[in-house]
C-alpha cells in the first residue's frame, strides 16, 4: 500500500508541476499569434522577443516585487521611445504569467 501511495503521490506531484509549463506555453503562443496575425509584426522577432521574456522571467522569478516593478518599467520606457508599446504588452504578459505560472509551481513543490 506504501508503495501504491506514494505513485499516486508523485503523479499528483508531476501534474501539479506541469501546471505552470502549460501555462507559459499557453501564453507564449497566444501573444506570438496576436504580435504576429494583430500587430503584423514579424515572426522571427517576435519569437525571439517571447523567448527572452520567459528566460527573463525564469531568472528573475525569485526576484522582490519592486524588482518585477523594475523589470516592467524598464520594458515600458523602451517601448515608448521605440514606439512598440502594443509589442511591449504581450512581452509583459507573458512575463507576468511566467512568473506567476513559477510561483505556482513553487507552492506545489513544497506542498
Amino acid at each position: 500500500m506504501d508503495r501504491e501511495e506514494s505513485l499516486r503521490t508523485n503523479k499528483a506531484n508531476n501534474l501539479v508541476l506541469m501546471v505552470p509549463v502549460v501555462i507559459i506555453l499557453l501564453a507564449a503562443v497566444v501573444m506570438g499569434i496576436m504580435a504576429v496575425q494583430v500587430l503584423s509584426y514579424f515572426a522571427l522577432p517576435v519569437v525571439a522577443l517571447i523567448f527572452l521574456e520567459v528566460l527573463l522571467a525564469f531568472i528573475s522569478h525569485d526576484a522582490n516585487f519592486w524588482g518585477h516593478g523594475i523589470v516592467i518599467a524598464v520594458q515600458l520606457i523602451a517601448a515608448f521611445l521605440c514606439g512598440k508599446e502594443l509589442l511591449a504588452v504581450c512581452c509583459i504578459a507573458t512575463y507576468i504569467a511566467t512568473v506567476l505560472a513559477l510561483h505556482i509551481s513553487r507552492q506545489g513543490e513544497s506542498n
